[in-house]
């Protein structure tokens, strides 16, 4: 992100916004002036430090973002942040609707041929938009350089209610309460596609 924008960090679409209040104004025996505000600690989503640091304002001046829900847990209130990838196209993405399912192929860009494999049973509710926005995340691999950590692969993501995460047999299931969403990859399941899977997750319940 550019200008006044969060000072993003380099290949990730997902970030955890903690909210930390301002300590007392110096001086002020009577009157607080940062009384009620607060700032913005950014982490990588698994919690690890950025060391960026962001204020409100600085969240509402920068563009192609998304907000998920406000959370609490242990270390106070938090909630996501999610960046639309520039990359995202209709090209990516590849429907097919069944009787009794939904299959979406998805797409890398400069010939990478695809990705993963999605299958929604039941009434499949994902736009166009999230389809997208998944398979640029997908894509979005540094030729060449060597593959990050992985994070584990959470069960249940705070601040988006009501879906489930679980690997099995190579494969991951999405459940929401109104379908279930089956991935098979073709790409490894490495930090890329665990933080692309979290951030679509985050993006199914984002504002």
């Amino acid at each position: 992100m550019e200008g006044d924008g969060v000072a993003w960090p380099e290949r990730t679409p997902l970030l955890l916004a903690r909210i930390r209040p301002l300590p007392p104004s110096p001086g002020g025996m009577f009157i607080n002036a940062t009384a009620g505000l607060s700032k913005l600690e950014l982490h990588a989503w698994h919690g690890a430090p950025t060391g960026v640091e962001a204020d409100w304002r600085t969240v509402r001046n920068t563009t192609a973002l998304r907000l998920g829900r406000r959370f609490r847990d242990e270390d106070g209130e938090a909630f996501w942040l999610v960046r639309d990838n520039p990359a995202a196209s209709p090209d990516l993405v590849r429907s097919r609707r069944y009787r009794t399912h939904t299959r979406h192929a998805l797409y890398g860009g400069q010939d990478q041929g695809r990705l993963a494999l999605l299958i929604c049973h039941g009434r499949c509710t994902h736009t166009a938009d999230a389809l997208e926005q998944l398979a640029a995340d997908l894509g979005a691999r540094p030729a060449g350089s060597r593959a990050a950590p992985t994070p584990p692969l959470p069960r249940r993501l705070a601040g988006a209610p009501g879906i489930e995460l679980q690997e099995e047999n190579g494969h991951t299931t999405l459940d929401r309460h109104d379908y279930a969403a089956r991935f098979t990859w073709d790409v490894p399941l490495d930090a890329v596609t665990v933080t692309a899977l979290a951030a679509h997750t985050v993006r199914l319940t984002a504002s």
